[in-house]
C-alpha cells in the first residue's frame, strides 16, 4: 500500500507540473491575441500580421501534447486509486455462530423510549443541517461505491473553492449515490440545476479516504455551475 501511495504522489506531482505548463501556454496565447481556437489567417487567406503565427502554433501544439500526457497520467492515477481502494476494503471473515443461551430472557422494547429517541435524533439531524447550510445526504447506509472521477477542475471555480481536486472519485452528490453505473451523472446534472445557490453535501474518495465537502452550484466567470468535469467510472 505504501508503494502505491508513493506512486500516486509522484504521478500527481507530474500532472500538477503539466497543468502549470498548460496554464503558461494558455496565458501566452491569450496575451498574443489569438487564443486557442482563433484563425491564424485573415479573410484573404494570408497569415495574420497582428499576431506571432509561429509562436501561436508552437503553443497550441504544446498544449495538445500536454493534454494527451495529462490524460495518460490521469488514467494511471485512476488505476492506482482503484488498487488502493481494493486493498482498503476489509476482507470478509467467516462468521462465527454462537449457540444461543437457552436461559436468556427476551428484552422488551419500550415504544415510548423508542419514539423519544427517534424524535431527538431527527431534531439533531435537522439542527446540524441548518447550521451547516447544507441539506443532509440521503441515508447513512448509502452506497460508498464511486461512480465518477473528477478529471478537470477550473481555477477560481466553485469546485476549486470548495476543495475538489483532480482524481477525486464521486461517491454521492446530494441524494445521488451509486445506482446502476449509467444514470448517476444525469441525476447529478438535474440536482445541480435544482440546487443553484444552495449548499449541497458531496462525498468523494481521495487516495483511499472518504472526504465530505459542501458544494454550492452557482454562476461564475467560467462554464457550468461548478467548474469541474466528471468522467463516469
Amino acid at each position: 500500500m505504501a508503494e502505491i501511495k508513493e506512486q500516486l504522489k509522484t504521478l500527481m506531482q507530474q500532472r500538477d507540473l503539466i497543468e502549470q505548463k498548460v496554464a503558461v501556454c494558455s496565458a501566452r496565447l491569450e496575451a498574443g491575441g489569438a487564443g486557442l481556437h482563433d484563425p491564424l489567417t485573415d479573410r484573404e487567406g494570408f497569415p495574420r500580421s497582428d499576431i506571432d503565427v509561429h509562436a501561436t502554433r508552437n503553443d497550441r501544439h504544446s498544449i495538445a501534447v500536454l493534454s494527451n500526457d495529462h490524460k495518460a497520467l490521469t488514467a494511471q492515477i485512476d488505476q492506482l486509486l482503484q488498487q488502493l481502494h481494493a486493498q482498503n476494503r476489509p476482507e470478509a471473515s467467516p462468521s462465527t455462530h454462537k449457540k444461543p443461551r437457552t436461559d436468556a430472557q427476551p428484552v422488551r422494547s419500550d415504544p415510548g423510549a423508542a419514539q423519544a429517541s427517534g424524535a431527538a435524533a431527527a431534531a439533531s439531524a435537522a439542527a446540524t443541517g441548518s447550521l451547516n447550510g447544507a441539506r443532509p445526504a440521503s441515508g447513512t447506509a448509502a452506497s460508498s461505491r464511486p461512480y465518477a472521477v473528477v478529471d478537470e477542475v477550473s481555477p477560481d471555480s466553485p469546485a476549486s473553492t470548495a476543495g475538489i481536486r483532480l482524481g477525486d472519485q464521486l461517491v454521492s452528490f446530494g441524494d445521488v449515490s451509486w445506482r446502476d453505473g449509467q444514470s448517476e451523472l444525469k441525476a447529478v446534472a438535474a440536482e445541480l440545476q435544482a440546487s443553484e445557490n444552495q449548499a449541497v453535501p458531496a462525498a468523494f474518495l481521495r487516495q483511499g479516504h472518504l472526504v465530505t465537502l459542501s458544494l454550492t452550484p452557482q454562476r461564475w466567470a467560467g462554464r457550468g455551475l461548478l467548474g469541474c468535469h466528471l468522467r463516469p467510472l
